[in-house]
């Protein structure tokens, strides 16, 4: 398997995103499912926040309790990033004036870590960093654009893929399209958003939140039974 001793290698969106991760033995006593989800650049806390436990709590009431030991072995597993999410943005991280009512629940179901460093400041090289464990030096991958993930680099999707799962990302802006790399080992990258960007500018074609959280939910639902990461 690739190891991540970059995992906290992503900027603002790490800290949400370690805590969904690091909460996945909570998850499977009560999900027993712990979907991988990529969900990048939702575009703000309230948005991420509904997006979340709009995939979350359908699973909830669907699958039935069980502990998480019988579950190690084919476990899946949930990743939702968010982009240019501040920390103290969230009620959790003490924010009395925040609307994040679910990602707050997460976190206090779970286990939040509050010291997470990021080896770039930047999306796709963020995202690099946590799909492979590997530092930007490592894996090449230093901007949003002019740079693509080696096709010899394994990624976490390609390593589960050959382990048997069946594989989806779903991201919502144009820093995680497929021709930067990020797609390999997903049986399905959906990354279908208005083709309007322009990176010289620092515009990027993106869709909502909500909008990536629906098609992630139909494909979850169409592979019941699986492996999923």
């Amino acid at each position: 398997m690739v190891g991540l001793p970059a995992v906290s290698a992503a900027f603002g969106l790490t800290a949400t995103a370690r805590r969904l991760l690091a909460s996945a033995p909570c998850l499977d006593i009560r999900l027993a499912v712990n979907l991988f989800l990529l969900v990048g650049c939702l575009g703000g806390s309230s948005m991420a926040e509904a997006a979340a436990f709009s995939v979350i709590e359908p699973l909830a009431e669907a699958v039935p309790r069980r502990s998480a030991a019988p579950m190690a072995a084919k476990a899946n597993v949930v990743l939702i990033t968010v982009d240019t999410l501040r920390f103290d943005s969230l009620g959790f991280s003490g924010n009395s004036s925040a609307a994040t009512p679910n990602l707050d629940r997460l976190a206090a179901a779970g286990r939040v870590f509050t010291n997470a460093y990021a080896h770039n400041v930047v999306t796709l090289p963020s995202h690099a960093n946590i799909l492979t464990g590997l530092y930007p030096y490592q894996h090449g991958v230093r901007e949003n654009s002019g740079f693509k993930l080696p096709e010899e680099v394994p990624t976490l999707a390609t390593r589960l893929r050959e382990a048997g799962y069946s594989t989806a990302a779903f991201v919502a802006a144009f820093p995680l399209d497929s021709r930067f790399g990020l797609g390999r080992g997903f049986d399905l990258y959906d990354d279908d958003y208005p083709d309007a960007s322009r990176p010289d500018e620092f515009r990027f074609a993106e869709r909502r939140g909500d909008e990536v959280v629906s098609r992630a939910l139909e494909w979850w639902l169409a592979h019941a039974g699986e492996r999923r990461f």
